[in-house]
Formats: C-alpha cells, sequence, structure tokens
C-alpha cells in the first residue's frame, strides 16, 4: 500500500514518466514481471493497492501481482479496512497505514528506495522516521524479496520492535477501543 508518486491530479510528479509504474521499488513492467515469477516460483500472491490518488496505468496482468483500485474495492462494497486486516504482511513506504496495521501485529516491510527524494519533495512530520518504522527497510528488489520470503517461512525478526513502536501511535491495544468509545459518549448497549 504505497502512497503516490505521481498523482492523477497533476499537482504531483515525484517520478519519471514512460515504463514507470509509479510504485516503489518496482519502478517498470519489466520489474513486475520479474517479481511475477518469483511470486509464482513461491506460491504467493502480492496485492497493491494503489492509492486513490496515484497513477497506474497497465493493459498487462499478472498472474501473482493483483492490483486494486480505489475502485475495484467500492464496486465490490469493500472498505479498506475490511481487507487490510485480511493480509499476512504489509508492505508499505510512509504511508500512515502501517500506523493501523500495527495493531495486528503483523510483520511489516517499509519501501525506502526513494526516501531521499520524497522527504526533500514532500517531507515527512518525523526527523527520525525510520525509527518509527519497525520492519524490515527495503530499498532493493532483493530486499523486498528476503522479506516475501521471510514472511513464508513465518520468520519474524521485528516483532519487538512493533511492540516498542506500538504505544507512540496507539495509546491502547488492548481490543476495548469501541468500549470505551461508547462510554465516552455515554451510549450503553
Amino acid at each position: 500500500m504505497p502512497t503516490f508518486r505521481t498523482s492523477n491530479d497533476g499537482r504531483f510528479h515525484d517520478l519519471g514518466s514512460g515504463e514507470n509504474t509509479s510504485l516503489p521499488i518496482a519502478g517498470t513492467y519489466a520489474e513486475l514481471e520479474l517479481l511475477n515469477r518469483f511470486l509464482i516460483a513461491r506460491k504467493a500472491l502480492l496485492v497493491v493497492k494503489v492509492h486513490p490518488l496515484a497513477t497506474f496505468k497497465s493493459n498487462k496482468n499478472f498472474s501473482n501481482i493483483l492490483v486494486l483500485k480505489n475502485e475495484d474495492t467500492i464496486s465490490r462494497g469493500v472498505r479498506l479496512y475490511e481487507l487490510v486486516k485480511e493480509f499476512d504482511a504489509l508492505i508499505t513506504d510512509y504511508s500512515s497505514i502501517f500506523c493501523d496495521y500495527l495493531v495486528l501485529d503483523r510483520p511489516m516491510a517499509f519501501t525506502l528506495d526513494d526516501m531521499e527524494a520524497y522527504g526533500h519533495n514532500r517531507g515527512f512530520i518525523l526527523s527520525d522516521l525510520t525509527n518509527y518504522m519497525p520492519g524490515h527497510h527495503v530499498r532493493t528488489m532483493d530486499d523486498f524479496r528476503a522479506f516475501i520470503d521471510d514472511c513464508i517461512h513465518d520468520k519474524d525478526p521485528y516483532a519487538a520492535e512493533r511492540k516498542r513502536v506500538l504505544p507512540f501511535f496507539c495509546k491502547y491495544s488492548d481490543g476495548n477501543n469501541c468500549k470505551r468509545l461508547l462510554e465516552k459518549v455515554h451510549i450503553t448497549l
């Protein structure tokens, strides 16, 4: 679930054009094809949920990479968080979705291949952002493949890091947030 690099409304152009996918790590369709072959060999499926503002155009379908756009989920009546909770792991970049996924205590990877350029163009709220990214820091396709292999083999080297970072983003993680909210607005069931 990457954030957008080039927006469909024309306001942001963080990447070039041509064969560019507007995705981190797999910047070209040729790289997506190689990644698809890697996933086939491991019997793994990668679901890419494209940001609503992102430009992603492809006339190629991949057997083991499913690209979902906002209209795909809306037309099926599926909300984003209904979908996200079903995944075994999350791969994102600087998107805040990781803060929400953190409560599930599942593996995460952060694509940082364009961190310097993205930070220069858009900026970050936290100056030491990587200190709050409790997962694989992916800068190359080899890093990306290593994360996928770790997930397939149930290797989770960042479990302790997720527990360290969780309180920064979520004051309560005991499963009682709905109850607290109802009590706060004086609703009893």
